[in-house]
């Protein structure tokens, strides 16, 4: 009375073998954070490593769901909140006593609910803002360099689908996920694009998924589905699917909105 239908075919090495990749316990992937559409901030680990520091300083709108992305500063001190009008609100973590710089130049569409996700570069010298049309636009952040623009991103034919964007270490190349779960490969300022994903949680026509987050080394990452599930995926031919995560929050109804590592 109560089982589910799981795909393993993303976990294959190869379709005409029984081997499959494995997934260790890593200890040494710090953990990351779900956002809800209030605004709250959730912990979680990734497989035996340590959870983020203590959140502190976040921004909360009780009842309104307008929150739209998260995404953690490369210092792992704190981070930014994305609201769905594009504003970018920062955050600190752990013991922390100042909050990561303002964002300059960023978009902001005033009483209209289309930001969707943000992006920071490796050195935190700026990042993206994803719309839910697919454009991507770049942001600095205090006295950092504007980022190179997307030279090869999806786009969705006027359509509101768009839902995450995650970083790859370079800060050159990532990942950019819709409604459905498709990961689609994004590039910047003329650089390749990326190898494709293994074993990522799509459900096609179905809209369930809010967010996407790599792993620091570029070997998987996780997408988040709209009551807080948190699904791991594989980057590149050989590579196991990312560990599991751990202490993630759940909720019966539609308010996850947002994933970081």
């Amino acid at each position: 009375s109560d089982f589910e239908f799981v795909d393993p075919s993303g976990l294959t090495t190869d379709p005409d073998s029984g081997r499959i990749t494995t997934t260790p316990a890593r200890s040494d992937v710090p953990g990351g954070l779900t956002l809800d559409g209030f605004g709250g901030l959730h912990r979680f680990a990734v497989g035996s490593g340590p959870m983020p520091g203590a959140v502190r300083g976040a921004p909360y709108w009780s009842g309104w769901d307008i929150a739209r992305g998260v995404a953690i500063a490369p210092n792992r001190r704190g981070g930014y909140e994305l609201d769905g009008f594009g504003g970018l609100h920062p955050f600190r973590l752990g013991t922390a006593t100042a909050s990561p710089p303002a964002a300059r130049g960023g978009p902001y569409w005033p009483g209209w609910d289309i930001a969707r996700g943000v992006a920071v570069l490796p050195d935190g010298s700026g990042g993206y803002v994803l719309d839910g049309l697919g454009g991507i636009h770049p942001m600095r952040f205090g006295t950092g360099a504007r980022p190179a623009v997307a030279t090869s991103a999806p786009t969705y034919g006027g359509r509101d689908l768009a839902r995450g964007l995650a970083l790859l270490p370079g800060g050159r190349q990532g990942y950019e996920v819709d409604a459905f779960g498709t990961v689609r490969r994004v590039a910047f300022g003329g650089a390749a694009l990326p190898p494709r994903v293994r074993g990522a949680f799509v459900t096609p026509g179905v809209a369930l998924t809010h967010g996407i987050a790599l792993l620091p080394d570029g070997t998987g990452g996780y997408t988040v589905d709209e009551r807080g599930g948190v699904h791991p995926f594989a980057i590149g031919p050989t590579n196991p699917r990312a560990p599991d995560a751990v202490g993630v929050a759940h909720w019966t109804w539609s308010i996850a909105r947002g994933i970081s590592l």
